[in-house]
Order: structure tokens, then sequence, then C-alpha cells
């Protein structure tokens, strides 16, 4: 699969990290929590930029406050519907061209290709269509 290198840089002033990354984009304003501090993140075409503490440890495990509310799979494409009460955006952001969302609010759809269609979500509806015959679940 075709794949878009991405690039990311980030600079802390005064006790706040400030981000920019280059990826395919598109349009979104998030705001979350999903470590210790809030981040703030504006997506536009080609561009992602995000602000947070200086002080968010990635090691602290993340804030459970996310479901999957259910899953369509065709052949290797997974279209999910996501609730996440820790991030709140709206648009639609694609980070990789196999990695697409459509935001609003706490919901999203989550649109992934190549990614997690061959893995089970338990406890999770899920509708298989044209499920390839040399994976299983």
């Amino acid at each position: 699969m075709f794949e878009i290198p991405r690039k990311e840089w980030q600079f802390t002033v005064k006790g706040w990290t400030f981000g920019i990354g280059c990826s395919p984009g598109w349009l979104m304003f998030d705001f979350g929590w999903e470590t210790s501090p809030p981040t703030i993140g504006l997506t536009l075409p080609f561009l992602n930029f995000w602000i947070e503490r200086d002080d968010t440890d990635y090691r602290v495990k993340p804030w459970q406050w996310g479901w999957s509310l259910f899953r369509l799979t065709i052949w290797k494409t997974e279209f999910r519907l996501d609730v996440d009460l820790n991030l709140w955006g709206i648009g639609i952001t694609c980070l990789e061209i196999d990695d697409f969302g459509i935001y609003f609010g706490p919901l999203n759809i989550q649109i992934e290709t190549n990614k997690m269609f061959d893995v089970a979500f338990p406890d999770v509806p899920t509708l298989r269509l044209f499920f390839p015959p040399d994976r299983s679940v």
C-alpha cells in the first residue's frame, strides 16, 4: 500500500509543548485529555498543530474513556463507530492514507484499511462482509 511519510517537529516554551506535523490532514479541531494534561489540536490540509503541557507523561496508561459501539468490515476495510469521552473533535481527519476519521463531539467514525479488520473486539457488534478467506478472527 502507498504510504505518505509523516514528519513531526515540536518545541517547548515556558512549560508548553507546541507541535507541528505534516500528514494528509483535512480539517478538524479537537480537545483531548487522553493522558495527564489536556491537548488542543488543529488539523489543516497537510498540517497538524497541537499544544499541550510539557509535563505530559506518555508512559502513563491512557484513561479508558473510549468504546467501540459497532463495527462493519468489508474485505480488509473496517468502519467503526466509536465514542471517546476524552477526545472531543469536530471535523474530518486523515493522518495516513489508510486511516480516516469523521468526528462530531465525542462520536467518531473510523475508516481503516489493512489495519485491524481481522482482530476480534469482544462485546462489540460486528458485521463482516466478504471477509478474506486466508484470515481468521
